[in-house]
Parts: structure tokens; sequence; C-alpha cells
């Protein structure tokens, strides 16, 4: 029959399918008294959640402390950037305010030669 059901193409019952018994009750509460602590760098298995509370103090401190340390080195780093590139700013627009200044100087100058020619050009005409 089952040669003849694979040729016709039908279903065949394999004894090897059967769902799996359920777990017995220690063995699933054996394996719940073990915890996967995932928060660090490094994964670690602990036995009962007093070792929680132990992996969460000394190491996320001292991890928390790094962090803090490279975000504030991190924020100097960046307001030291920022200072120079006013300071760089600052001189260049002082530079640029005496060029100004020196330019305008110059263009007094010129307008007051300017004028008095203009002023002899009249007195000639008279």
């Amino acid at each position: 029959a089952p040669a003849a059901a694979r040729r016709r193409g039908g279903w065949r019952k394999d004894s090897h399918l059967k769902p799996s018994r359920p777990k017995p009750l220690s063995e699933i509460a054996h394996q719940a008294e073990k915890i996967i602590d995932m928060r660090g760098p490094q994964v670690q298995l602990l036995s009962d959640l007093s070792g929680v509370q132990k992996v969460i103090e000394q190491p996320q401190i001292e991890g928390s402390l790094k962090e803090l340390r490279h975000n504030v080195h991190l924020l100097l780093q960046m307001t030291e950037w920022d200072m120079q590139m006013l300071d760089s700013k600052l001189s260049h627009e002082q530079a640029q305010l005496q060029s100004l200044e020196r330019e305008s100087g110059q263009v007094s100058a010129e307008t007051l030669r300017q004028e008095r020619v203009v002023g002899q050009l009249e007195d000639l005409s008279r």
C-alpha cells in the first residue's frame, strides 16, 4: 500500500514524525535557573538572580564612567575645535577691518585731492 500511495502521489504516515513528548518539569526548572546576561561586552551565564545584582553594580559603573570620560573628552575636543575656528574667524575679520580702514583713509584722501582739483578748475574757469 505505501508503494502504491507513493506512485499515485498520495500521503503516507511516517512513524518518526510523531510529536515529541513534553519535557519533564524538573528539566524546565533547571533550564530556568540559568540566566544569560548580555548587558556587557561579554555574555555571561549566571546561576541565579543574586548574580544579576552583583553584575549590575561594579562593571556597569566602570563602563558608565569610561563612557562618560569618553563623552567629556569628545565634548572638550569639539569645544577646542570650535574655539580655534572662532579665533581664526576673528583674526580674519580683524585683518579685513584694518584693510578696509586703510582703504577708507585712502579713498578719503583721494576725495579731498579731487575736490581741491575741482575747486582749482572752477577758479580758473571764472
